[in-house]
């Protein structure tokens, strides 16, 4: 969301990988399209790691839920 939601110039795309690098080297690891408890489960994660950050990801709108609504496009819809 970070490269698509926020336009480049409020944060260049350049500074962006640059920080993902940073994080990459200090061993940390990017794991993208997996799902909690189909993928893996809090107690292997306990197990296996001394830290985590779980970044859950806010990539499905929720409905407008009013009248014209289909309309409508979504924010993330839009930025995709």
């Amino acid at each position: 969301m970070l490269r698509y939601g926020i336009p480049e110039y409020r944060l260049p795309r350049t500074a962006l990988d640059a920080e993902i690098r940073v994080i990459e080297q200090l061993g940390g690891r990017f794991e993208m399209g997996v799902a909690w408890g189909r993928d893996f489960s809090l107690a292997e994660l306990r197990r296996e790691h001394d830290a985590v950050f779980l970044g859950i990801g806010a990539q499905l709108s929720s409905s407008l839920r009013c009248e014209g609504e289909d309309l409508a496009r979504s924010g993330i819809e839009l930025l995709r």
